[in-house]
């Protein structure tokens, strides 16, 4: 099963670009320290909440779990925050 996961990987981006006939344009969104810092944070953040955003929002609300719902409504809303004072500061993007 995680072979056709890998194949996956590497050949959707593949057909997409074959498809589109539109050209691969990549733009890094952070520089080095940003990158490390969130890295840091992402991994901080499954550890403390005891599992990662999909497998709470996929497998912890199929299963009617109360600590996945919490979790999840809490990632919501954090997210929205985090839109809301990253664009009403634009300068801390930066």
């Amino acid at each position: 099963m995680a072979n056709f996961f890998l194949v996956g990987l590497v050949m959707g981006p593949l057909l997409f670009l074959i498809l589109s006939g539109s050209d691969l344009n990549i733009t890094p969104v952070s520089n080095g320290p940003m990158f490390y810092l969130a890295a840091l944070l992402i991994g901080l953040g499954t550890s403390i909440g005891s599992g990662c955003t999909s497998g709470h929002g996929i497998c912890g609300l199929a299963r009617f779990s109360l600590r996945s719902l919490i979790a999840v409504l809490t990632f919501m809303f954090v997210g929205v925050l985090t839109v809301y004072f990253s664009t009403l500061m634009k300068w801390f993007i930066q």
